[in-house]
């Protein structure tokens, strides 16, 4: 009876450590990352081309999370439109703080990619976009997602810095 009690704390402590920072959902992790893309790639073509650099941020990522989910702007994906169309509503609903967060904080669509694909939510971690027929983009270069987050693109493990590996030798040697 202890050893069940201790392998469900392991198993917990385990599940919670390795738990994924994106939201559960009935769509693969491609298209997940697919509809992460397109949002932000769409959303900053809509906010380029309707306000002027005097509206303010909040307006303009409010009208994004309303505008940006239209067919017509999901044509050019890997995935069809009407499954375009229902994972980036799953972005706008779902990641909505995120989404604000991330879009106030940065400015550039590759920084907006990198920080709300694969740092903050961890949707694209892992995804070979290479075999994408469709949309031939292969997404940020792996060079800028280290740079910019710290993590590893295909294992979105964090890399330790040489003075982490310093310490860490020295608390082995003690």
């Amino acid at each position: 009876m202890q050893y069940q009690w201790l392998l469900s704390i392991i198993v917990l402590a385990l599940a919670i450590l390795y738990a994924s920072a994106y939201k559960p959902t009935k769509f693969g992790k491609e298209v997940v990352c697919e509809g992460c893309h397109a949002f932000v790639a769409e959303s900053a073509k809509l906010m380029n081309r309707k306000h002027t650099s005097r509206d303010k941020i909040e307006t303009q990522i409010k009208d994004a999370l309303k505008r940006t989910c239209d067919t017509e702007h999901l044509r050019a994906y890997e995935f069809s439109p009407p499954n375009m169309k229902k994972v980036c509503d799953y972005w706008a609903t779902e990641y909505k703080k995120e989404i604000t967060q991330v879009f106030k904080e940065y400015s550039d669509p590759e920084e907006r990619e990198i920080a709300l694909c694969f740092d903050v939510t961890d949707a694209c971690i892992g995804v070979d976009r290479s075999n994408f027929r469709i949309n031939k983009y292969k997404g940020p270069s792996r060079k800028a997602v280290r740079e910019q987050t710290g993590k590893s693109k295909m294992t979105g493990k964090k890399k330790e810095s040489a003075d982490d590996e310093k310490e860490k030798a020295k608390k082995e040697e003690l």
